[in-house]
């Protein structure tokens, strides 16, 4: 299992059916297991590399309990018209771009970054990671110095 740290206090399965019912989206499976074990947090290996490219990973937003919280990063960017309706950011960046897992039927689940700098060009500001949450936290490696 992928190591965290700073981790806020254990959400329980009603902590994320409340937010489910008040945002309207179904969390995947993974993300619920993950987020049950450790809510929130700096991931160890925070360095995720995909065709050349290494994203880093500065931190999970933890539910219900902590700072900048998993619900007010939803909620804030639902109000972003330029934020795509089918992802829900999970983490962030350093540059304050957004991990996102999907919503939608033909991909949920999958991982996705959202980068503010092309926020007007969706091809350019959407990006797929990795089918899933497990396979994107068992891919990063390395620690930012």
């Amino acid at each position: 299992m992928a190591i965290f740290v700073k981790t806020e206090q254990p959400v329980t399965n009603t902590d994320l059916d409340e937010v489910q019912r008040k945002f309207g989206f179904s969390f995947p499976v993974e993300f619920r297991d993950h987020y049950l074990k450790q809510n929130g947090g700096r991931p160890r290996n925070s360095l995720y590399e995909k065709d050349d490219t290494v994203f880093v990973v500065s931190a999970f937003f933890p539910i219900k309990y902590g700072n900048c919280l998993f619900e007010d990063v939803v909620r804030d960017l639902k109000e972003q018209e330029a934020f795509p309706k089918y992802l829900v950011p999970f983490a962030d960046d350093p540059g304050g771009d957004h991990y996102c897992f999907s919503v939608r039927e033909k991909d949920a689940g999958s991982i996705w970054i959202f980068r503010w700098d092309y926020y007007d060009d969706p091809k350019r500001a959407v990006e797929f990671l990795a089918p899933s949450l497990n396979e994107f936290i068992e891919s990063m490696a390395g620690e930012v110095l």
